[in-house]
């Protein structure tokens, strides 16, 4: 028997397997060729240039990898089921055949996330931004509809392991429909107002004429391309209404390099409009992991540019005048974002895993207070929730801090077991000095957030945290919006979904071997 080979003339089919053996064994030796000079440069990018870079051309094969499994996954299970593809290419980049419909979801979705990224360096313009919010914004619909087809097959799973078989057509419909409402709840919660998240605290030694001290928490405000001063001018409002007497911004503030005369000055300037509206207000600032990812020092800069006080490994003593004369104070601490700064000098990144030890800002704060001791309490400023028990027994009575955006998106409520807390109210006793009284910490969701702008369920926020005198018993309720976060189930529900997907297919393949094993038998 023949048939027609490669070149188009006939051949045994013995020739025409010996010519497959050659021609795959020259393929593996390409490939393997291939392989040890891409660890070969990435070695060379890592010593010569930077560590980052180096790693990150070193993982490119993976990504690519990752990245065709995730599409071939939606596909699986929202188009396939409803559309018979009628023709095939292969995948640009990777080499696999598949279906059309499949090479332009590749397309859209790599092509996106490039020119998003590429965009944020050309110059403030319109056309600049406007491909920013445009591709930007794709990619994070890309990645709400894989998460709801994650959920929906999570759910489906779990079904089929309970003994019912929903139809694939069913699947892809419930897939379909989820997406839609993940994509509409994330458009709602991205752009909308920040919901006002209020609390009071009682606190050790805030004098009772102080009590009603309100402090106006942002975080994870993310200047940047998807943040306009809009933004900004909208969560300062909110703080104004509200009547604070200090607004703390822990960190990430930025996610651009500062350029002075750039664009980010007019982001930045409804800060300085906001001090010399509102007398006596002080807006104080300490750095997250972005700022040292994209220069610490350009923000620095522009903190003392637009009156915002730098307190990074810093302390600052606000005394505060009431109408009838009383005189008292509270004392701010804050702490820099160890894992940024480290990323920053070293190469290495692992946000807040290690953080600066605080006892010499408050050795220093002790200092500055004289022989009487602090005179009011302490509230720190950290943007990562990290050492919340160890920062209390330095003395801190209230820690504010964000970074977790409230879990943000699937699956990274799945990484919020690695903080103290993930979202909300917190609350500790003090074991050391002492062991008397407590503290509080309270993590923000974040004003904005970092990437395309999508969350899931987790609604940007702007915290009033208000101090009041507690009794000498340490035993008052804190008020306000204490109840279960979003950010805290989803991360619950990250934890146990993930396990009982697994096993959901374990007991399914388990089923099916089974059967396979009775029907030989038979």
């Amino acid at each position: 028997m023949h048939i027609a080979d490669e070149f188009g003339e006939t051949s045994s089919k013995g020739e025409v397997n010996h010519i497959s053996e050659k021609r795959n064994k020259f393929t593996r030796n390409i490939v393997c060729l291939a392989a040890g000079l891409w660890v070969v440069l990435s070695i060379i990018v890592m010593i010569a240039a930077d560590p980052m870079i180096g790693i990150v051309v070193l993982a490119l094969p993976l990504v690519l990898w990752l990245f065709k499994a995730i599409l071939f996954y939606i596909h699986g299970v929202m188009v396939s089921p409803l559309i018979s593809p009628s023709h095939t290419m292969t995948l640009p980049l990777v080499g696999v055949k598949t279906d059309t419909p499949t090479c332009v979801y590749a397309a859209i979705f790599l092509l996106s996330f490039i020119a998003g990224s590429g965009a944020r360096s050309w110059p403030r313009g319109s056309s600049a931004n406007l491909f920013c919010v445009l591709f930007y914004n794709t990619f994070g619909a890309w990645v709400m509809v894989l998460v709801a087809v994650y959920a929906v097959d999570v759910v489906f799973r779990i079904g089929e392991a309970a003994g019912r078989k929903p139809g694939k057509k069913n699947k892809a419909l419930a897939a379909w429909t989820m997406s839609v409402i993940f994509l509409i709840q994330s458009a709602i919660l991205s752009y909308s107002t920040p919901t006002v998240t209020r609390m009071v605290l009682p606190v050790r030694n805030l004098e009772p004429c102080l009590s009603g001290y309100k402090i106006c928490l942002l975080s994870d405000v993310h200047v940047g391309p998807l943040v306009s001063k809009s933004d900004s001018t909208r969560a300062l409002g909110v703080c104004k209404d509200e009547g604070i007497d200090a607004i703390a911004l822990v960190g990430d503030l930025g996610d651009e390099k500062y350029v002075e005369g750039g664009w980010i000055d007019e982001n930045l300037q409804p800060y300085k409009d906001f001090r010399a509206e509102v007398a006596g207000v002080e807006v104080l600032w300490t750095s997250g992991n972005h700022e040292n990812i994209v220069g610490i020092e350009g923000w620095r800069e522009a903190a003392a540019k637009f009156g915002i006080r730098n307190v990074e490994n810093d302390h600052f003593v606000h005394f505060v005048e009431r109408v009838d004369g009383c005189v008292g104070n509270v004392s701010f601490v804050g702490i820099a974002d160890e894992g940024g700064e480290r990323m920053r000098n070293q190469g290495t990144y692992g946000s807040g895993i290690a953080l600066p030890d605080i006892s010499g800002t408050m050795t220093g704060l002790r200092n500055s207070s004289g022989a009487d001791g602090l005179g009011g309490p302490v509230v720190l400023l950290s943007h990562t929730p990290r050492n919340f028990q160890k920062n209390v027994d330095s003395g801190v009575d209230v820690m504010l801090s964000g970074h977790t955006h409230g879990g943000h998106v699937f699956p990274f409520h799945f990484f919020m077991f690695s903080f103290d807390g993930a979202s909300g109210l917190f609350e500790t006793k003090r074991k050391e000095a002492g062991g008397v009284g407590r503290g509080w910490m309270y993590v923000s969701d974040g004003v904005v957030g970092w990437g395309p702008r999508v969350r899931l369920f987790s609604r940007p926020e702007i915290a009033i945290i208000e101090l009041t005198t507690d009794n000498d018993e340490f035993d008052r309720e804190p008020e306000g919006d204490t109840g279960l976060r979003v950010g805290q189930f989803f991360s619950w529900f990250s934890y146990a979904a993930v396990p009982l997907a697994c096993l959901s297919c374990l007991i399914v393949n388990i089923r099916q071997w089974r059967g396979e094993k009775e029907g030989k038998k038979g």
